[in-house]
C-alpha cells in the first residue's frame, strides 16, 4: 500500500473518531428521552452498529463518438452487467431530534462491473472484462426511525470514498483462440488508459445514498441500500476525450447493535 493511500485511510479514520468523540459533547436537547414505568427520565444514548452485506455492483460508462467527419457526435453507452461484491464496516447512530439520528460510518466495499463487448454474427467475437474495485467509504447518513426500538427505518446521505486498488480480468474468445488478460486498477489520477497496461482512475469518489430497513429490536437491523456514484472516475486523455465512468450498487446489509 502506498504512503498516500495509507495517509488517506488514517485521515478518514480520524474524521470518524472526531465525530464519535464530539457526540459526547451534545447537550440533552439534541438527544431523545423517555420515561420508564417508574417515571425516571432516561436519555437515549448513541449506539454502535457493525454491519456486513452482499451487494450487486454495476457502473455506467459512456463516451462521445461519430461515424465520420460529416456526422455529429453521438453518445455511446457501453453495455455493462452487474457483479456480486460485499461490504463490511461499522457505523454510529447519534440521536439528534425526536425520531431523527445522524449515522456516520466507515466501510470496506468491493464494487465493480462487467463490460460485455461480445459480437455474434458470421463469426463470434466474445470480449468480457470483469472489473473489481476496492474502496474505503465514509457514509454520512441521516436516519428516520418510525418507532423507538422496533419498526421501519429509512434515510439518505452522502458518501465519500477512496479507491485503494483493484483488478481486471479480460477474456477474448474468437473463432481461432481464447486469450486472457489480467491488469491492475490503480487509483492515482493518471490518464485512464496509458502504456503501462493498467487501468487508472481518480481516487476520490462522492456518491448519494438511500436506504430502507426494518429494526427487529435495538440489536438487529436489516437494510436495503442504493448507492449512486456522482464522480466521473475517468481521467480523460487521448483515448477518451469525453468519457464518463460512474459506479453504483444495491446492497442488503445485516446490522448488529453493540
Amino acid at each position: 500500500m502506498k504512503l498516500k493511500q495509507l495517509f488517506i485511510i488514517l485521515f478518514l479514520t480520524g474524521i470518524i473518531t472526531t465525530t464519535i468523540n464530539a457526540t459526547e459533547l451534545l447537550p440533552d436537547a439534541y438527544t431523545t428521552s423517555h420515561s420508564d414505568s417508574s417515571g425516571i427520565k432516561k436519555i437515549k444514548k448513541t449506539k454502535w452498529y457493525i454491519q456486513a452485506g452482499i451487494l450487486s455492483a454495476n457502473a455506467k460508462e459512456s463516451y462521445l463518438d461519430k461515424l465520420g467527419d460529416l456526422f455529429p457526435y453521438t453518445q455511446i453507452k457501453v453495455p455493462m452487467e452487474s457483479i456480486t461484491g460485499f461490504k463490511v464496516g461499522l457505523y454510529l447512530d447519534v440521536p439528534l431530534y425526536k425520531k431523527i439520528s445522524f449515522s456516520p460510518g466507515l466501510n470496506y466495499v468491493q464494487k465493480g462491473t462487467t463490460i460485455n463487448n461480445s459480437y455474434y454474427g458470421w463469426t463470434s467475437y466474445i470480449d468480457i472484462n470483469h472489473y473489481r474495485m476496492n474502496y474505503i467509504e465514509m457514509p454520512l447518513n441521516f436516519t428516520y426511525n418510525l418507532h423507538k426500538n422496533k419498526g421501519i427505518i429509512g434515510g439518505l446521505g452522502i458518501v465519500f470514498s477512496y479507491g485503494i486498488g483493484g483488478k481486471t480480468n479480460e477474456t477474448i474468445n474468437n473463432t481461432d483462440s481464447v486469450v486472457n488478460y489480467n491488469s491492475s486498477i490503480i487509483f492515482d489520477g493518471k490518464e485512464t488508459y496509458n502504456s503501462d497496461g493498467n487501468v487508472h482512475y481518480k481516487a476520490f469518489e462522492i456518491s448519494g445514498n438511500l436506504f430502507l430497513g426494518y429494526k427487529f429490536s435495538s440489536h438487529y437491523i436489516l437494510k436495503a441500500e442504493f448507492n449512486q456514484g456522482l464522480t466521473n472516475l475517468f481521467v480523460n486523455g487521448e483515448y477518451y476525450t469525453n468519457g464518463t465512468f460512474k459506479t453504483s450498487y444495491f446492497a442488503l446489509n445485516f446490522c448488529y447493535g453493540l
